[in-house]
């Protein structure tokens, strides 16, 4: 196979797998105008991208954290934590290591579509705006209780959240990453600062507001907790959707400058070793040589097992978590201020 030279796009089939190792990757797609045939398309360093990426994660699940380890106890929640962090982020190299095996790959859609077709993309493609804009509306919530904690005025909860969406998809108006940086850059600096506030006011008082206003009482740290079925399993979903993120790496690589530093963004941001085995190829036939191979394959089935479980304990548990909140009054009804 003849040398690749910088800039080229390289779309390889079955048997250029062998030679595509050893030449390692430098197939990789480097051509400016690869995005709309727009240079400005790829203008983020892997600095940028690395808080892009810390952003997306942080944000998602900081809220989630504390209660989840109040359930499930220390112990267990720092291995939860740890597991699914470490497995997000070797998926998260995977589709880096995807993105630049085969062009023309820009998002998650485009790599099912890759794989099984164009229903396949459709498919995969319906199933992340579903769940973006599920986590959009999380965030809007989020964004109207603080616009509703900083007001003076009385106002309905659903005109904040209306103001929390406008002013989202204001900034979602921004076409490039790389012009977003400079809000990404505000939005981890706020976000680290406010919690790291929270963190240290809540040692600085002397009763804790959920402690008996009366009387002596014992701040208790669970170590290991003992949940029932639904609250344990709910809040192993909490963690697993604190990294729900990752498909969104993907975009975040095709508008690098060089996409070969995603590695460091990712590592970086993840701050979570990567298992040894990373060396996964992508050709079927290739596995039967190699039990190591063979091994690593059966993973990746047994971490899709462990998906679909999540999928459906974690819709399970929500909507029985929401029957329980309106039974006991705690949630009003649609659109209301309540």
């Amino acid at each position: 196979m003849a040398s690749l030279k910088e800039g080229t796009v390289y779309n390889p089939d079955r048997k250029d797998i062998g030679q595509l190792e050893k030449v390692g990757e430098s197939y990789a797609v480097e051509n400016p105008g690869e995005v709309f045939d727009q240079s400005e398309y790829r203008a983020l360093g892997w600095i940028p991208a690395a808080v892009i990426l810390l952003k997306l994660c942080f944000a998602t699940g900081v809220l989630a954290i504390p209660a989840t380890f109040s359930v499930l106890g220390y112990v267990p929640g720092l291995i939860v934590l740890l597991g699914f962090g470490a497995l997000t982020t070797y998926y998260a190299y995977i589709m880096y290591v995807f993105r630049m095996r085969y062009a023309g790959i820009h998002n998650i859609a485009d790599a099912a579509g890759m794989v099984g077709g164009p229903v396949l993309r459709e498919v995969a493609g319906a199933l992340f705006i579903v769940a973006w804009t599920l986590a959009s509306g999380a965030g809007f919530i989020g964004l109207a209780q603080g616009f509703e904690a900083l007001s003076s005025h009385n106002v309905c909860n659903t005109v904040w959240t209306l103001v929390a969406a406008v002013c989202t998809a204001l900034l979602a108006s921004i076409q490039t990453l790389g012009r977003l940086t400079i809000f990404t850059w505000i939005g981890f600096a706020s976000l680290f600062t406010a919690v790291f506030i929270i963190v240290i006011g809540v040692t600085q008082v002397d009763r804790p507001a959920a402690a008996p206003q009366e009387g002596p009482f014992d701040i208790d740290v669970v170590t290991i907790g003992a949940p029932a079925v639904a609250p344990g399993l709910t809040a192993a979903v909490n963690i697993f959707a604190a990294f729900s993120s990752t498909p969104t790496f993907m975009p975040v690589i095709t508008e690098m400058k060089a996409p070969r530093d995603f590695k460091k963004s990712l590592f970086s941001s993840q701050i979570l070793v990567i298992p040894a085995w990373m060396g996964l190829y992508m050709d079927w036939e290739l596995r039967r040589t190699s039990w190591k191979k063979r091994g690593i394959c059966y993973l990746h089935i047994f971490t899709v097992i462990i998906g679909l479980f999540m999928t459906v304990g974690g819709t399970t548990t929500t909507i029985q978590s929401i029957i329980d909140a309106y039974k006991a009054g705690s949630v009003g009804t649609p659109f209301s201020c309540q």
